[in-house]
């Protein structure tokens, strides 16, 4: 062992991944672990500002690998993993929008952190963009040629995520009738990211570790580990650092994926945003050509003021129903799908449905514009792709 940390042979190279990270990794609590030579497995757990390692007496850890110096002292500047960074002028970022102060504070730190190589855990309510601020990510980084994948580790069946993840080899398993290539390798060159991170079971959690610290994946079947070239992403709506905690989520595999935190904040915190949202999804849901409906200020006014627990999400379709039900015409309060608020028109004991008066909506529609489902968007004011999803949806194909 030479006496530079980075030349360090077998340890995981913490001090290059946390300058790489722009110098944002806590270390305190982390553990130091030999990966390769005779002593691996051996751990440290870094208590203060430094750590010897060597084989000598008195390191924190002692390797019994002669060809080693005596001893090695790595030093080691706590500081926060939450990137500090100043606020953005953007009321934009590619497929992000928001003028407020909460989401100009992630554009900052999505550009700063876009460039790098650093893994980035983005947290936030269901509903919140965190795909759309990976997706983000990946087009402001120099792997914006490469591919983005994307898997659901809480949507894939248990027993198929190993091999969605890692690959696997003809006849690794009963029904293996192909080789399949995992998200490592389809998103070689590019970004994986991994969403709701935190539904991992626990021998994934391993696996990926594994796959995190040697940076080689071994799909299931495989003779031999091959190198990786996939940038890596981690999303979830959990609370990663709680399910540590509860040891639901390893502690060495969080610190490995959390280098860099971006929270996505709920639209109840941004408010200010939702006019200029509401006018983005007009936009984008009506139909080609069509200028998008007006909204009257008291539908505005209720938009603004409801509680939107599925976040941005939520308010793309309530839009998209309003404007099903609004049928070109200026966009009213009770078009939104919520409880109307006082002063405004309450819901009367036994009356349809939204749902029902949608279907009714399009029935007629249709019916005046003979089936014809292109003159059908165009006087509702939505588009055509809507529309399909809609007949199919209340079965009126």
């Amino acid at each position: 062992m030479s006496d530079s940390p980075e030349d360090t042979p077998g340890i995981s190279a913490t001090r290059r991944l946390e300058r790489q990270a722009g110098r944002i990794f806590d270390l305190t609590g982390c553990t130091l672990t030999v990966i390769e030579g005779p002593d691996r497995g051996t751990t440290v757990t870094i208590e203060g500002r430094s750590v010897r390692i060597g084989k000598g007496p008195g390191c924190d850890l002692r390797l019994s690998d002669q060809s080693v110096s005596s001893q090695t002292t790595l030093e080691f500047a706590p500081v926060t993993r939450k990137l500090l960074t100043g606020p953005s002028s953007a009321t934009r970022l590619e497929g992000l929008l928001g003028c407020s102060t909460a989401m100009r504070a992630a554009y900052g730190l999505i550009r700063q952190v876009a460039p790098t190589e650093a893994t980035v855990v983005i947290t936030g309510e269901t509903g919140t963009g965190k795909e759309v601020a990976a997706r983000t990510i990946h087009s402001l980084s120099p792997r914006n040629a490469g591919p983005f994948e994307v898997i659901d580790c809480g949507n894939v069946d248990r027993e198929l995520l190993g091999s969605e993840l890692f690959g696997h080899q003809k006849g690794a398993f009963t029904g293996a009738v192909s080789s399949h290539r995992g998200a490592f390798d389809r998103a070689r060159g590019g970004t994986l990211l991994l969403d709701e991170i935190g539904e991992l079971p626990a021998d994934i959690q391993t696996r990926l570790l594994g796959v995190l610290q040697r940076r080689e994946v071994r799909p299931l079947g495989a003779e031999a580990a091959h190198p990786i070239d996939t940038r890596v992403i981690a999303a979830t709506h959990r609370d990663l650092e709680a399910l540590v905690e509860k040891e639901a989520f390893r502690e060495d595999l969080y610190f490995r994926l959390a280098v860099i935190i971006v929270e996505m904040p709920p639209l109840r915190e941004r408010r200010e945003d939702i006019p200029m949202l509401v006018q983005h999804f007009l936009k984008e849901l009506s139909a080609p050509g069509a200028d998008p409906p007006a909204v009257t200020e008291q539908a505005m006014d209720l938009m603004k003021a409801l509680p939107w627990k599925g976040n941005v999400r939520e308010l793309r379709n309530a839009i998209q129903r309003a404007l099903v039900m609004a049928g070109g015409k200026p966009i009213e309060a009770d078009h939104l799908g919520h409880p109307v608020r006082a002063g405004s028109v309450a819901a009367r004991p036994g009356a349809p449905t939204l749902e029902e008066v949608e279907c009714r909506t399009i029935r007629e529609a249709l019916e005046r514009n003979q089936g014809n489902k292109m003159r059908t968007a165009r006087e509702l004011g939505i588009a055509l792709a809507t529309l399909k999803r809609k007949i199919k949806e209340y079965g009126l194909g």
